[in-house]
Parts: C-alpha cells; sequence; structure tokens
C-alpha cells in the first residue's frame, strides 16, 4: 500500500500548478498565519 501511495504522490508532484493556482495558495496561507513569511528560496 505504501508503494501504491509513494507512486500516487510521484505522480501527483510531476504535475505542473499554474501559477495562478501557487499565488491562491500563498495568499490563503498568508490569511490563515499572518506571522509567516513566504520568500522563493531567499
Amino acid at each position: 500500500m505504501d508503494k501504491y501511495l509513494e507512486h500516487l504522490k510521484d505522480e501527483y508532484l510531476e504535475i505542473p500548478i499554474p501559477p495562478e493556482y501557487d499565488a491562491m495558495v500563498e495568499r490563503t496561507l498568508k490569511r490563515k498565519n499572518k506571522n509567516l513569511i513566504f520568500s522563493n528560496g531567499q
């Protein structure tokens, strides 16, 4: 079962995420926790 889940996870990670979705998630997270600072690998 774990191997099956790992496989699904790998497949999911290969799906390109549109930038607007990324921004939407980031806004949601910022709303949930305003103390968190997001930076792109800085």
